[in-house]
């Protein structure tokens, strides 16, 4: 799997554009669980997986912090994605 075909399945599951820019909780959210997903199932560094959203390497190592957020508020639909 490549972070191409993350990012379309985490869009199609959300319906969100991860790349627009915007800080509404729900894209922070599944740009978090993309984030996760990438750097548990490729070998891609943090700035190619931040490229293909429009973010820095900063961007995704903050969004990986949002997934712990994600994960202790034990929000179903986010965590129901992830899995």
């Amino acid at each position: 799997m490549n972070i191409r075909t993350i990012k379309k399945l985490v869009e199609q599951e959300t319906e969100l554009d991860l790349t627009t820019k915007t800080r509404k909780q729900e894209y922070i959210y599944a740009r978090a669980v993309y984030y996760k997903l990438s750097r548990e199932n490729t070998l891609s560094p943090l700035r190619d997986i931040g490229r293909l959203v429009n973010k820095d390497h900063a961007g995704v190592i903050n969004g990986l912090k949002s997934f712990e957020t994600i994960t202790l508020s034990n929000d179903d639909t986010w965590m129901d994605l992830y899995s």
